[in-house]
């Protein structure tokens, strides 16, 4: 049984090293109600996860040239492109990483990974996000 309670996120920025919360009235309100709890505060810079332009992007255009060009299924692709660019090594032990825990600017760098990787090796040219209706 679970004595913690439910988490609450709070967001907000840090502004001439000032925190900023977007509800504050609400946060000082839950403070109030925590008096004399302990507590657990975790700050964290916030990570826009990625679009869902992006995410279409690469399965419906990578993904899918890759796999008319390999005979592979989509999905196969995408575990081939992350195994090869999103594995990481813990402590000599390897796991990849989800698309779906990276970040905008993360989703970005992998897809032109890909790309060149598919440009380069397999000799698969695919166009960029902008040149795609």
């Amino acid at each position: 049984m679970s004595t913690t309670g439910p988490t609450i996120i709070f967001h907000g920025q840090v502004i001439d090293n000032k925190l900023s919360l977007w509800r504050a009235a609400d946060f000082e309100r839950y403070v109030k109600a925590l008096n004399g709890k302990r507590i657990e505060l975790v700050l964290r810079r916030h990570k826009t996860q990625r679009s869902s332009n992006q995410n279409r992007y690469f399965h419906g255009v990578v993904c899918k040239l890759i796999s008319e060009d390999t005979g592979y299924e989509v999905e196969e692709v995408k575990e081939i492109l992350r195994q090869k660019f999103l594995l990481i090594d813990e402590g000599g032990f390897s796991r990849c990483r989800s698309t779906t825990s990276l970040d905008t600017a993360e989703m970005a760098e992998f897809t032109d990974k890909c790309r060149r990787w598919a440009a380069t090796q397999l000799g698969v040219d695919i166009p960029d996000p902008g040149q795609v209706a």
